[in-house]
C-alpha cells in the first residue's frame, strides 16, 4: 500500500508542477495496482481533460462515480466535460446532481449559468448567477457574467448595475469598462459612456476597442472631428481591426468624407468578407456617391450573407429608389420593416416611394410611424410635411415643418421645404414670403463664405459668355422642357453652355440635354465645396439656378457665388433668399417694374414672356372640342392637389352651381383615397351635384396624362399659386385657361403666358371676373372651337414658341448682366 501511495503522490506532485503528460502515466500506474483507488480515478480525469483527452476523462470521471456516487467534485468535472463535448443536456444533469450533493457549490452554480447560456435558457442562467453573487458577493467575475446575460435579455439597466458592482470589487478592469460604455449608448447615456471608455483607454492606452466604441459614441454626440480622431487612432493601434475600419468608415461618412468612408469599408471587407455592416455600409456611402449600380451590387452581396439583414434591405431599397425602380425598392423597404419594426429609415424613405406612387394615405401613415418611432427624425418630421401638402393639408403641413426645424434648427433642407411649403398657404402675403426666405438666406450665407474669385479671371467684354446651368431636373420634368429650346438655340459666340446635374436616374431627356450642352458634369454625391471648385476651375461668368427650394436644390453652392454673377431662374415661383443670387429673371407680367419688389434678386425683365416652351413629343393631337358632342362644357383641372385649397374649391363650386349643366374634371394620379373623399365632400356641401364632378386618378390605357385635356373645354387655374407648367400644357392641347392675376411672381405665371398669346381676355383680377370670364365663354362653343382649333399656331407663332428669337433675348440680358459686372469690377 505505501508504493501505491508513494506513487500516488510522485503522481500528484507531477500534476502540480505542469507535468501533466507524466502525471496521467502515474496515475494509471497506480490504478493498474489498484483499480479501486478512487482519488487516482479522479485525478486522472482531471489531468485527461487538461491534455483535452474528452474521451479519456468522461471514463475516468464516469468511473469515480460508480466507486463514489457522492463525489461532488467528479460530478462537476463530468459535467463540464459534457458540455464541452457539446451534450449540453447531459452537462445540465450533471451540474445538478451536483447541486444536489453540495447545494452551495460556487462552481456548479457557475458551470450550470454557462451551460444554460448556451442552450439559450437565459432566465434560468440569470438565476444561478444571482445564486453566486448571493453567495459570493465580492466575485467579480459573477457579477460580470450576469451583466452579459441581462444584456442579452435586453435588460440594460440592470446590467448596467451589474457592471457597476464588478468595477466597485475591482475598478481596474478595462475590459468591464468598455462594456459598460456599450451599455450606456445603448440606453442613451452619451456622455457617462464617453466617460467609461476614457478610464478604459487610461487604463489600457492600447485599447483599439474603447477607442473604436467611443468614437461611435462621439459620433452621436455631433462631435465628429474627435469621433475621426478616435476612430483613426483605433485603426492605428489594431490596422487588422475591421469592427474599427468600419465604425471609422461610419464616422466619415457622416462627415462628408465619402471617398475616404469607401475605403474604410474596403479595408474591413478586405480583412473580414464576411463583415454584412461593412458590405450595407458600403452600399450606403457608395449611393451618397452617385454610384447606385455598384452599390445595389454590393447591398445584394450582403443580403446573400445575411437574408434578415434589416439594414441591408433598406439599403438596397435606396439605391434602387434613387435609379427609378420604385417597385423593387418598396418591397425592399417593406422588408426591412418587416425584420426590425423599430428600425425608423425604412419608413422614412418608404414615404417617399409611396408618395410617387401617388399612396397618399399609405404615405401618411408610414411617415407618421416614423415620428412615432424616433420624434426627433427631422427627416421623417419633412417627409410627413411633405405628404401633408400633396393631400392639400397646407396648415397641419408647415406645422409638420416648423417641428422638424426646432429639433434640427441648423438644417437648412429642412427649413427650405418650410419656404416651399409656405407657397402654398393662401394665407402668407408676399411680405412675409419675403422676410421667411430672407430669414432662411441669411442663416444660409452666415453657415459658408464666399469664395474669392480669381483675379485672372478674364474680363473680356464680349467674347462668348461661360454660362452654367445647375437642376436635380435634367429628365422628364417641366424645367427640362423648357430649358430645352434654350440650349437648342444658344448661340455660341455668345454663350457655352455648361450643365451641372444632379439627376439620380437619366433618361431620355437627360440624353438629350447632355447632347445639347458644350460640357455636362455629373454632381451627385459631391459636396457644395467641391462643386464649387468645379466651376471654378470651369471659369464660368455665369452661374443659374433652376431649383430654387425645390428637391435636391444646391442653394449652398449659390452661397458659396463660385462665379462672378449667378441668376435664379424658372424652377421655383419665388425669392431664393440669397444675396448671393444677383437676379432674378423674369417679365413686365410676372413681376410688374411699377410693383414692389418681393425678391433679394433684382428682378431682371425679358422682353414679351420670361419663358420658352417646348413641347413634349407624347402629346396627342387636339381634338374636336368636347363641348360639340356634350350636353355641357366642361371645366377641367390637373393641377397638383395642395394648389386646390378651401377658397379655389369655393370658387369652382359657385361656377358649377351657376351652370347646372357644366362638369368639372379633375385628374391627378394621387386623387384617390381620403384626399378624393375629402374634395367630394366639400363640393356636396357647397351644393353641387354629384353628376357635375369626375375626378380621376388613372390613364386609361397607359397614355400620357395630355389625354384627359381631349376631355376638357377649359382649363380653371387655382391661385395663390398658379400653374404655370399646367397652362402651357393644358393651352399645347387647345384647352384655354381662366386665371386670376395674383399679388406675387407665382400667382401671375399664367397670365403672363396668357398675354403674351394674345389672350388677355382670360385674365381677370377679381374673383368674380375670374367667375365672369368662365361663364361667358362656357356659352361661346364657337369661340371655344376656334382657339382649340388654333391654338398650336398660336403658340407656335408667339414669343415663347419662337425658342430662336427668345434665346438671343436671353443672351442680351446675359451679356447686359455681363457688362455691369465688369464696369463695376473696373471701379
Amino acid at each position: 500500500m505505501g508504493t501505491i501511495e508513494d506513487l500516488f503522490e510522485r503522481a500528484k506532485r507531477d500534476h502540480q508542477g505542469g507535468r501533466i503528460a507524466q502525471a496521467e502515466q502515474a496515475y494509471r500506474q497506480v490504478l493498474s495496482a489498484d483499480p479501486s483507488y478512487i482519488p487516482a480515478w479522479y485525478l486522472l480525469g482531471v489531468a485527461c481533460h487538461g491534455l483535452g483527452n474528452l474521451t479519456g476523462a468522461l471514463g475516468a470521471f464516469q468511473q469515480t462515480l460508480r466507486l463514489q456516487p457522492d463525489h461532488a467534485e467528479a460530478q462537476n468535472h463530468l459535467g463540464i466535460v459534457w458540455a464541452q463535448a457539446g451534450s449540453l443536456e447531459e452537462a445540465v444533469r450533471c451540474f445538478l446532481l451536483t447541486l444536489q450533493l453540495q447545494p452551495n457549490s460556487l462552481d456548479a452554480y457557475k458551470n450550470l449559468a454557462v451551460t444554460f447560456e448556451r442552450q439559450g435558457r437565459l432566465d434560468e442562467a440569470v438565476a444561478c448567477d444571482r445564486k453566486v453573487v448571493e453567495l459570493k458577493p465580492d466575485l467579480a467575475e459573477a457579477h460580470r457574467h450576469l451583466g452579459v446575460l441581462l444584456r442579452k435579455q435586453g435588460k440594460w439597466g440592470e446590467a448596467i448595475v451589474a457592471l457597476e458592482q464588478v468595477l466597485r470589487i475591482k475598478p481596474e478592469l478595462p475590459e468591464t469598462l468598455n462594456d459598460l460604455g456599450l451599455l450606456l449608448e445603448m440606453t442613451g447615456q452619451l456622455e457617462e459612456a464617453v466617460v467609461r471608455f476614457q478610464a478604459a483607454i487610461r487604463l489600457r492606452p492600447e485599447f483599439a476597442g474603447a477607442y473604436s466604441n467611443m468614437s461611435v459614441v462621439l459620433k452621436q454626440l455631433g462631435r465628429l472631428d474627435e469621433a475621426i480622431t478616435s476612430g483613426r487612432e483605433a485603426v492605428r493601434l489594431d490596422p487588422g481591426f475591421a469592427g474599427a475600419h468600419n465604425n471609422l468608415g461610419v464616422i466619415l461618412e457622416k462627415e462628408g468624407g465619402w471617398d475616404e468612408a469607401t475605403t474604410c469599408f474596403h479595408e474591413a471587407l478586405r480583412l473580414d468578407p464576411r463583415f454584412v455592416e461593412a458590405y450595407y455600409n458600403l452600399g450606403s456611402v457608395l449611393s451618397r456617391l452617385g454610384r447606385f449600380e455598384d452599390a445595389e451590387s454590393i447591398c445584394r452581396q450582403a443580403i446573400t450573407l445575411d437574408p434578415d439583414s434589416a439594414e441591408a434591405h433598406h439599403n438596397l431599397a435606396f439605391a434602387l429608389s434613387e435609379r427609378g425602380q420604385l417597385t423593387e425598392a418598396e418591397t425592399n423597404y417593406r422588408r426591412a420593416i418587416q425584420l426590425k419594426p423599430e428600425f425608423v429609415d425604412p419608413y422614412v424613405n418608404l414615404t417617399s416611394v409611396l408618395g410617387k406612387f401617388g399612396k397618399l394615405d399609405e404615405a401618411e401613415a408610414c411617415s407618421r410611424e416614423a415620428v412615432r418611432l424616433d420624434p426627433n427624425r427631422s427627416e421623417a418630421l419633412v417627409n410627413l410635411g411633405f405628404v401633408l401638402i400633396e393631400k392639400g393639408h397646407i396648415a397641419e403641413a408647415l406645422a409638420a415643418y416648423r417641428e422638424a426645424e426646432r429639433v434640427d434648427p441648423n438644417s437648412r433642407p429642412v427649413q427650405s421645404s418650410y419656404l416651399y411649403g409656405l407657397n402654398y398657404d393662401p394665407e402668407a402675403d408676399p411680405a412675409t414670403l419675403l422676410a421667411e426666405h430672407r430669414r432662411w438666406g441669411l442663416r444660409q450665407q452666415e453657415d459658408v463664405r464666399a469664395i474669392e474669385l480669381n483675379p485672372s479671371h478674364d474680363r473680356a467684354r464680349d467674347r462668348p459668355l461661360r454660362v452654367g446651368y445647375v437642376s436635380a431636373d435634367f429628365r422628364v420634368h417641366p424645367v427640362a422642357y423648357f430649358l430645352r429650346h434654350i440650349l437648342t438655340n444658344h448661340d455660341r459666340r455668345q454663350v457655352e453652355p455648361v450643365c451641372y446635374s444632379e439627376v439620380t436616374a437619366p433618361d431620355a431627356m437627360t440624353a438629350e440635354l447632355e447632347s445639347l450642352a458644350d460640357a455636362w458634369r455629373p454632381i451627385y454625391g459631391m459636396t457644395d465645396e467641391q462643386v464649387a471648385d468645379l466651376v471654378q476651375r470651369d471659369r464660368l461668368d455665369i452661374l443659374v439656378d433652376l431649383s430654387g427650394h425645390t428637391a435636391r436644390h444646391r442653394m449652398g453652392l449659390f452661397a458659396h457665388k463660385p462665379a462672378p454673377i449667378e441668376v435664379s431662374y424658372l424652377g421655383y415661383p419665388n425669392t431664393t433668399g440669397l444675396t448671393t443670387i444677383d437676379y432674378l429673371l423674369t417679365d413686365a407680367v410676372t413681376d410688374p417694374p411699377d410693383d414692389p419688389t418681393w425678391s433679394s434678386e433684382t428682378p431682371y425683365h425679358l422682353p414679351d414672356v420670361f419663358c420658352c416652351y417646348s413641347p413634349p413629343e407624347e402629346a396627342p393631337e387636339v381634338n374636336t372640342l368636347p363641348a360639340l358632342r356634350a350636353k355641357g362644357v366642361t371645366f377641367g383641372s390637373l393641377h397638383k392637389l395642395p394648389k386646390l385649397n378651401a377658397r379655389v374649391l369655393e370658387l369652382w363650386a359657385e361656377l358649377l352651381r351657376s351652370i347646372p349643366k357644366a362638369r368639372l374634371l379633375l385628374y391627378r394620379n394621387n386623387l384617390r383615397g381620403q384626399r378624393k373623399e375629402e374634395i367630394l365632400a366639400f363640393f356636396k356641401a357647397q351644393g353641387v351635384a354629384a353628376d357635375q364632378l369626375e375626378l380621376r386618378n388613372i390613364i386609361e390605357g397607359g397614355g400620357s396624362h395630355y389625354q384627359v385635356y381631349q376631355d376638357i373645354d377649359i382649363s380653371l387655374d387655382v391661385f395663390p399659386w398658379s400653374g404655370h407648367t399646367t397652362a402651357c400644357e393644358s393651352l399645347w392641347m387647345g384647352v384655354p385657361i381662366v386665371t386670376i392675376r395674383g399679388n406675387r411672381h407665382a400667382g401671375r405665371m399664367t397670365a403672363s403666358v396668357l398675354t403674351c398669346l394674345g389672350l388677355s381676355d382670360w385674365i381677370a383680377e377679381t374673383p368674380e371676373q375670374y367667375l365672369d370670364i368662365a361663364q361667358r365663354f362656357a356659352t361661346d362653343l364657337d369661340r371655344l372651337a376656334e382657339l382649340r382649333r388654333t391654338m398650336r399656331t398660336r403658340m407656335n407663332g408667339s414669343p415663347m414658341g419662337d425658342g430662336r428669337t427668345w434665346t438671343k433675348n436671353l443672351e442680351k440680358a446675359y451679356r447686359v448682366m455681363w457688362h455691369r459686372w465688369c464696369d463695376a469690377a473696373s471701379e
